[in-house]
């Protein structure tokens, strides 16, 4: 008769272990960062300037902070991808008489505020492609000169952006990360 209470308590403890597991919040998972190498324009961060975090989200710490007044034009270096964020590892402002670093370190940035836009290459413009392959399908081409180029993403060399309200990867170095000229 010992058995009986034993396999009740044994009961009511797995049950309370099964609620509490099912009040927590799921785990979220990680996204994983891309490796990139390309560079890329701040477009306008307002009057306080673009704020830098310590990792991809907006609730993780200020890593710093890039003006975007008084200052004529800021190129990032792209290291890295995750979901939304783009990780930077430099931050410099053109058009002075010499580039002024801004920021170095770690930090991660929006992809929706940076931008690039088109080099006149094929035909007068970039070509975006379906997939990371020049083999792969032209989405749509970008004409040289128009900054109207969000980034989306990146992958290597390879920038993932969108135009036009349509997304296609640019082959590296096919896309002008100059505020200032057009690089046409």
């Amino acid at each position: 008769m010992k058995i009986r209470p034993l396999f009740f308590f044994v009961f009511a403890a797995s049950l309370l272990t099964l609620a509490s597991a099912a009040s927590r919040p799921p785990r979220q998972n990680k996204t994983a960062t891309t490796q990139c190498n390309v560079r890329a324009y701040v477009l306008n961060g307002g009057p306080n300037g673009v704020n830098l975090r310590a990792a991809a989200g907006k609730s993780f710490k200020l890593a710093g902070r890039l003006p975007t007044q008084k200052v004529e034009g800021v190129v990032v270096h792209i290291t890295g991808a995750s979901g939304e964020w783009m990780r930077i590892d430099k931050a410099t402002e053109e058009g002075g008489s010499t580039d002024r670093v801004l920021f170095r370190g770690a930090g991660w940035i929006n992809a929706g505020l940076l931008g690039v836009s088109g080099k006149a290459i094929d035909n007068g413009a970039t070509s975006l492609y379906q997939s990371k392959s020049k083999q792969s399908a032209v989405v749509i081409a970008v004409p040289g000169g128009d900054d109207a180029v969000k980034i989306r993403g990146c992958d290597g060399g390879w920038l993932f952006v969108e135009y036009q309200q349509k997304t296609g990867w640019a082959a590296p170095d096919t896309l002008c990360a100059n505020s200032l000229t057009t690089c046409v």
